[in-house]
């Protein structure tokens, strides 16, 4: 690995490094963490999230890189066109899972339930029909 860093030109390194460093800050834009989340919400866990999280940067990366470097490879931009098609996929898309969502609150019958713990008011998701509410995980709105 260090070697194949050692046979890069100088001046590339901190390019690859930029594009290392965006790529990882659009990895936390409203559009990834958003899809993630709704498509990861059936059974939450930390360690189930963090393995989807994983797979969704492994894929996406994976096609980002192939297809980089075929395009590289074959001399071939990407027309003007095709750059705003593929953007308004993506905003099709988002919308596509935001109706999901709203379709899986409303499947589920999910309300957001407020209540007192002495002066503490908490703020905090309930599915009807669970007999005691404090089994949902609560988040307190009080911060």
């Amino acid at each position: 690995m260090f070697d194949l860093l050692a046979a890069l030109p100088s001046d590339m390194l901190p390019l690859l490094l930029l594009g290392l460093g965006l790529g990882l800050l659009h990895s936390l834009d409203a559009d990834h963490v958003m899809a993630v989340s709704v498509l990861n919400n059936q059974h939450p866990s930390f360690s189930r999230t963090i393995s989807f999280a994983l797979y969704w940067a492994m894929g996406h990366g994976g096609v980002l890189l192939c297809g980089g470097l075929l395009l590289f490879g074959l001399g071939i931009s990407i027309p003007e066109r095709f750059s705003f098609m593929a953007e308004v996929g993506v905003a099709l898309l988002l919308i596509g899972l935001g109706a999901y969502l709203i379709w899986q609150l409303r499947h589920r019958r999910v309300r957001i339930k407020q209540h007192r713990h002495g002066d503490i008011v908490h703020t905090h998701l309930h599915i009807e029909g669970h007999i005691d509410g404090h089994t949902d995980e609560h988040v307190d709105s009080t911060q």
